[in-house]
C-alpha cells in the first residue's frame, strides 16, 4: 500500500503507522503543546522532555508525528531544514521491557 503525503512516500507493510495514525499522532502533539504550552519551551530542549519509544517502526513513526505536532516550526522562511530533529531513545527489543508488557 502507497500513501503519499505532501512530500512523504510510504510504503505500509504489516504492523506498520497508516496515514490517518500519522495524522492524529500530529493532532495529538498539537494538543499536547496547548494543553501544556506554559510548560514547554517553544523550542525543543533536552532539558525538559526525553521521549521514549520501543524499536519498532510503527511506534518510532508514531513518536516523531507527535513531536512534529508538540514541536512546530515557527519560522521556516529562513530555515533551510523545516523541521526540528529530537532524539528519540530505544533499545533494543530483547532488553525493552516497555515492550514485553
Amino acid at each position: 500500500m502507497l500513501y503519499s503525503y505532501q512530500f512523504i512516500s510510504i510504503v505500509l507493510s504489516f504492523g506498520q503507522l497508516t496515514l490517518t495514525g500519522i495524522e492524529q499522532h500530529h493532532r495529538l502533539g498539537g494538543y499536547l503543546r496547548t494543553r501544556y504550552q506554559s510548560l514547554l519551551s517553544s523550542n525543543y530542549t533536552s532539558s525538559e522532555i526525553l521521549v521514549r519509544s520501543t524499536d519498532v517502526d510503527r511506534t518510532l513513526m508514531s513518536a516523531q508525528s507527535n513531536l512534529i505536532g508538540l514541536y512546530p516550526i515557527l519560522n521556516t522562511t529562513n530555515d533551510k531544514v523545516p523541521i526540528q530533529p529530537i532524539p528519540i531513545h530505544t533499545v533494543s527489543l530483547n532488553l525493552d521491557f516497555v515492550y514485553c508488557i
